[in-house]
């Protein structure tokens, strides 16, 4: 606002020392300028920076003996309605306060375009004028479903609005007023693009019996179940464009008295008032200040109640006057508290209060004691920088990435990171924080165990000893996956416990349905994916990063971003089990597990992406009946699997009725039928069928095998555990020979001259051509990964006829044993 006077100081300076003297006028159009009357200039001018967390409260009165008692300590933003005062600007703006005021605007306004424009620059003016920090507005008229024009045109409203005041004042703010949930009062508005185009929604979570359709009774004012739910919606129903921190939670501190037409028991029977479509609302109540509620409180505490559902206090009495009952429904610090709390554990961009002005602002002792306890609930504002909050953390983690805690190996080489990153992959979880059961797992057959819901260092340290990496699981919401700043947070907590704990990186767990239409959803989800692996990487070269993925790559039940999930991590793991998801069928048939890679292969995922994750657990189904070997599935179950059942619980049950025991010849697995109180089927995977897809893996030449999970087993030390240990155990695919052929085939190629290497290529490529002997000498699948050249000299070396039918695998372990 300086500026402008400054011009015209020059002007006059100008003029006075041109000989010319002082004109009579001036003939130029300048602007009217308000004249700053606070005692402290500083005060006129805007607050600057949008990045805390707000304490956001509307003020109706027009009264400055009421500001000065404020607690200015606990307001971020006071919203004018129906008033202007200079007064109150100075005093906000000395405590680091925002005024905005509360814009009313009609649909005939909003409707036409230079109308919009007009109103607009009238808004403007008015902030200006009154050196005022934005606006909010609080048009809450009904928008009928079908009415898209209606509604496109509050949303340009508000979008220009934002954009013109951006352009005069940076800093202002501008806030929307929306119902306790989406749609409600028939507001079907587009409020996905009214949180892109304001600094936030401000949640009215009060008035919530507008529109009743039950019985017409008096109810909670604002309930904190639908409250909750109402605030999930926001965040839930819009492919994850509204955020946390867009969302502010506004509360009463107000009640509404509801006169009884008549009562039972607890009941208050109101008056039929329809609204909107509903035969009954809350109309007929009258809106009751908080300090008169609790002087009422005082008065007959024997007619204070507490609802147990809605968790909000009611007060019904009977006026001895007029012999008429009343039922009050409201809020106290009791209640609010809990929406507070509720709030914060959202990480909510704040906390809004309807309105400021309903509490006793006298000087009397109850007057103080009321506004210690309202305000009192208030978080501080001080020091809640919401949009650096992931900077601090990064600060933090950097801090705490400094200050490594000692290895908690008795050899301090166990803790350096196992470095070989592109090795077959034997993946299993492990979900039992038991050292018992580690002390018995085969580690020669495993490359990654991912600990499931838990950390341990001695789990890390025996697995590094055995050159085994040791990965935890990162679990994260929708909420965090929508919101960029929540997920940087996400991403340096989670580097945190990694680095601090000697891990090697983290599994991606994530679940969730994902339409095609949930594109937000879909694109937010790779990107906490390669912003995690960018974090760790830099931190941690050698991190794996793996993503459990569902059976099938075109699913429309979890559509994700495959490629981009691949791109960005060492693997995929495909959880090829819960196959017959609502029928009673085999957990993880063959057929099944050949479509779930050839899916992942034909949606262009590398065959070095994928691993193959299969159960050592089955699925009990409970049968109405067993026709043949067919289970016809218990009504009540919906053939749903009613529990699932680790290998080890499952061969017990056996050990009962060996003769039940049967072989799927189509799915390639084992099941039984057996009775007990109930019919039951239980279908599984046994060392046999898991063998097969083992095999399949490695024709089909993916990055290896996985399973869930490996606490599945008897690690008692019964001669019984043992076998069944071994028996499991012992089909799967060893990585340490694939890890000695990558040593002996570096060290033959370095030690081949570039000519000896082309000399080698011209004797291998002859018999080929000649004699069509590359089937057997180096399938397609090996050659993506070793040289010609190599197999032919070490076949040479050894001396092995050509005729010789002898596997690429067995030569390297011959060149090993030399």
């Amino acid at each position: 606002m300086a500026l402008p006077v400054l011009f015209l100081c020059s002007l006059l300076l100008m003029l006075a020392t041109s000989g010319q003297g002082m004109p009579d006028t001036i003939s130029m159009d300048l602007p009217t300028l308000a004249k700053c009357s606070c005692s402290n200039p500083k005060w006129c001018e805007p607050i600057t920076g949008k990045d805390r967390k707000e304490q956001y409260a509307f003020s109706v009165k027009n009264d400055e003996k009421y500001w000065n008692l404020y607690d200015w300590s606990k307001l971020t933003t006071v919203v004018t309605a129906g008033y202007f005062n200079m007064s109150l600007v100075c005093l906000a703006h000395s405590h680091s306060a925002r005024v905005i005021y509360m814009a009313q605007v009609d649909k005939k306004t909003f409707m036409d375009a230079d109308l919009r424009k007009q109103w607009i620059e009238e808004q403007l003016s008015t902030v200006k004028e009154n050196f005022l920090d934005g606006l909010n507005f609080d048009y809450e008229d009904a928008i009928s479903k079908d009415d898209a024009s209606t509604r496109d045109a509050y949303s340009a409203l508000v979008r220009e609005t934002r954009e013109r005041f951006l352009q005069e004042f940076p800093d202002s703010l501008i806030a929307v007023d929306v119902g306790w949930r989406p749609n409600v009062d028939e507001r079907y508005y587009d409020y996905a693009a009214l949180a892109q185009n304001s600094d936030f929604l401000v949640v009215m979570a009060y008035d919530e019996q507008s529109q009743i359709y039950g019985e017409c009774l008096a109810g909670p004012n604002c309930p904190y179940p639908p409250t909750a739910r109402g605030v999930q919606e926001y965040l839930d129903g819009f492919d994850g464009q509204i955020t946390p921190d867009k969302l502010v939670l506004a509360v009463p501190w107000f009640g509404i008295s509801y006169e009884c037409l008549q009562f039972s028991k607890e009941k208050c029977y109101i008056k039929k008032i329809p609204f909107r479509g509903a035969p009954c609302s809350d109309s007929p109540g009258q809106p009751q200040d908080y300090k008169d509620i609790h002087k009422l409180r005082l008065q007959m505490p024997d007619k204070f109640r507490w609802n147990g559902t809605s968790f909000t206090p009611y007060i019904m009495y009977m006026n001895q006057t007029t012999n008429v009952t009343y039922q009050i429904q409201y809020d106290n610090p009791q209640s609010l508290k809990m929406k507070y709390n509720y709030a914060t554990s959202q990480n909510l961009r704040g906390i809004g209060i309807f309105h400021i002005d309903m509490l006793d602002y006298s000087d009397t002792s109850e007057g103080i004691e009321m506004r210690k306890q309202m305000f009192g609930l208030l978080p501080p504002t001080k020091s809640q920088n919401f949009f650096s909050l992931a900077d601090r953390e990064l600060e933090q983690t950097n801090q705490v990435l400094g200050q490594r805690p000692a290895c908690p190996c008795s050899d301090p080489k166990l803790c350096e990171p196992i470095k070989d990153t592109s090795r077959k992959e034997v993946v299993a979880f492990s979900t039992h924080n038991d050292k018992t059961h580690w002390q018995l797992f085969d580690w020669s057959k495993l490359t990654t165990v991912i600990m499931f819901n838990y950390v341990n260092t001695d789990l890390m340290c025996m697995a590094h000893s055995h050159g085994v990496r040791v990965v935890t699981v990162g679990n994260v919401n929708k909420k965090t996956i929508f919101s960029p700043k929540l997920r940087t947070q996400w991403v340096h907590q989670n580097l945190q416990t990694v680095y601090n704990n000697y891990l090697d990186g983290i599994n991606f767990d994530v679940e969730d349905p994902c339409s095609p239409a949930q594109k937000y959803f879909r694109r937010t989800y790779t990107a906490l994916v390669r912003e995690t692996s960018q974090a760790f990487r830099k931190i941690m070269p050698h991190t794996q990063i793996s993503v459990d993925v569902i059976l099938e790559a075109t699913s429309h039940y979890r559509y994700y971003d495959y490629r981009g999930l691949a791109r960005y991590s060492d693997f995929l793991f495909i959880m090829a089990y819960d196959e017959d998801v609502n029928k009673v069928g085999p957990n993880s048939g063959y057929r099944a597990a050949r479509w779930a890679i050839k899916s992942y292969l034909r949606d262009k995922i590398p065959a070095h992406k994928i691993v193959l994750g299969l159960p050592w657990y089955g699925d009990l189904y409970e049968c109405s009946h067993i026709v043949g070997e067919k289970c016809e599935p218990a009504r009540e179950s919906d053939g749903l699997p009613i529990s699932q059942v680790c290998y080890s619980g499952i061969l017990d049950t056996l050990k009962l009725m060996p003769d039940h025991y049967r072989w799927n010849s189509s799915s390639q697995t084992p099941y039984f039928s057996y009775k007990s109180d109930k019919l039951y089927q239980m279908q599984y995977d046994n060392p046999k069928s898991l063998n097969l897809k083992y095999q399949l893996a490695a024709q089909m030449g993916v990055r290896g095998v996985g399973f869930w999970h490996i606490d599945c087993l008897d690690y008692s030390a019964s001669p019984e555990a043992q076998k069944m240990r071994e028996s499991m155990f012992g089909p799967l695919p060893s990585h340490n020979t694939w890890t000695e052929s990558k040593d002996v085939l570096k060290f033959v190629r370095s030690m081949l001259l570039i000519e000896t290497r082309k000399r080698a290529l011209q004797c291998y490529i002859e018999p080929v051509l000649m004699y069509g002997c590359e089937a057997w000498t180096i399938s397609k699948q090996i050659q993506n990964k070793l040289e010609a050249t190599e197999m032919w000299f070490l076949r040479r070396m050894l001396r092995i006829p050509w005729t010789a039918k002898k596997t690429n695998e067995r030569v390297l372990n011959e060149a090993n044993k030399r």
